[in-house]
């Protein structure tokens, strides 16, 4: 038997594109038309950013929460476990992430948000906006079918993407511990489809360290 460290990233990926992809075309039918309640809660959450109703923080922060744990049940669990043999640990990762947004969100402040012209309120909406229209195009874009399309509040990716974006436009120490399991998804799913030669490897990947990149830094300039 091989010793551990001999193993690369592409011996625990145990399947095919054509798979994987195809699981996302079975799960959307599956689970149709709950679509239509994710994108509805894609759109109130822009609304909340827009608007800054006292009570948006909050409603945001249990939207996500919804999301996350909706994302590791009924995909992760129930869709990807069976091909995947640690998937189900990657749901109970969704399911301890979604527990602190919603911890976060019934808090005494909630999720608090910082319109201002700033270039991390800049590149969190890019990233967030990035997560609802642009990451559901890559799959018609690289030639695949609509129904592979990733989309937020029901995969995974799309999930954990929006959530950095949102963490940036985000205040507050706290808001740090979000990010952590967002940026260890991303580097999961980028080496994953970096196997299955997947042109959108990169995406969650680069995200994560826009994130990392702009919470550390002190000073965001106008």
């Amino acid at each position: 038997m091989d010793e551990w460290w001999t193993y690369g990233i592409a011996d625990f990926v145990l399947f095919t594109p054509e798979t994987y992809f195809h699981l996302f075309e079975l799960y959307h039918l599956d689970w149709w038309p709950i679509q239509l309640a994710c994108l509805a809660m894609a759109v109130v959450i822009l609304l909340c950013l827009w608007l800054k109703p006292t009570w948006g923080g909050r409603v945001i922060a249990i939207l996500l929460a919804a999301s996350w744990a909706w994302a590791g049940w009924a995909f992760l669990h129930l869709r990807f476990a069976p091909i995947h043999w640690v998937a189900n640990w990657y749901a109970v990762a969704f399911f301890l992430q979604a527990l602190l947004l919603f911890i976060y969100g019934l808090s005494r402040h909630g999720m608090e948000f910082e319109m201002g012209i700033t270039v991390r309120a800049g590149i969190g909406m890019f990233i967030l906006l990035g997560a609802l229209l642009a990451l559901p195009l890559t799959a018609h874009l690289t030639g695949r079918e609509w129904l592979q399309a990733e989309l937020f509040a029901m995969t995974p990716d799309a999930t954990a993407l929006a959530t950095l974006g949102l963490t940036l436009l985000s205040k507050g120490r706290f808001a740090v511990w979000l990010v952590v399991i967002p940026v260890a998804w991303s580097i999961v799913t980028g080496a994953t489809l970096w196997v299955l030669e997947a042109p959108e490897a990169l995406i969650l990947p680069a995200g994560a360290m826009l994130t990392i990149a702009l919470m550390l830094t002190p000073v965001n300039r106008r």
